[in-house]
């Protein structure tokens, strides 16, 4: 393409730009119209409909609109938490994760993970590393917890720390030492459950 034509082209581009950067100042002059333009759209109006309404391309309509939500911010905080958390959520899993966190924070768990890498010798039982070293739960902690509410008939939500520190949760033949690196090899092959 010559030189001269897309000189022409870019200059032609430019004209539009500003041809529609100009209509918004022309069409929409006051705040009011401005804030009249918001009430429209966020009551349902698209763009298009806003813009056939005033006579006018969609693009001054847009400028108005590029830093606005659809609908209110408190609209967005209230629906989602009602519908999203807790219980409400449709991935939840009866407070498993609340209680890994509990499990982990005692310090009966950290002495018992601290047993299993001192009987493996500080090492990988896989690979023999000893950088980031982990400890695997043969039998995982959510089918722990399942059981030790199944047996003692209690639901996950009203475990005590008492309930957390029974000895069922850290038998030291359901451990193992594994580096990160292989620990998570095993999961992506046999999977978390």
């Amino acid at each position: 393409m010559c030189h001269w034509v897309e000189v022409r082209l870019n200059l032609e581009h430019q004209r539009k730009h500003l041809q529609k950067h100009n209509e918004s100042s022309k069409i929409f002059k006051t705040e009011e119209d401005k804030q009249e333009v918001i009430r429209l759209y966020r009551s349902g109006l698209s763009c298009n409909q806003i813009a056939k309404k005033y006579n006018c391309s969609k693009y001054p309509v847009l400028k108005i609109l590029k830093n606005e939500p659809k609908r209110n911010p408190g609209d967005y905080s209230q629906h989602r938490s009602k519908n999203q958390f807790g219980e409400n959520n449709g991935s939840w899993k009866g407070g498993i994760k609340s209680i890994y966190d509990r499990v982990r924070g005692l310090k009966v768990y950290w002495e018992w993970r601290n047993s299993i890498v001192e009987r493996d010798g500080k090492q990988c039982t896989n690979c023999k590393s000893t950088e980031e070293l982990e400890v695997h739960h043969n039998k995982t902690l959510k089918s722990l917890i399942i059981d030790y509410c199944s047996d003692n008939d209690k639901k996950i939500k009203d475990l005590s720390h008492q309930d957390l520190t029974d000895p069922h949760f850290y038998e030291n033949s359901n451990g193992s030492t594994l580096c990160k690196t292989c620990h998570r090899n095993y999961h992506k092959v046999n999977g978390r459950s």
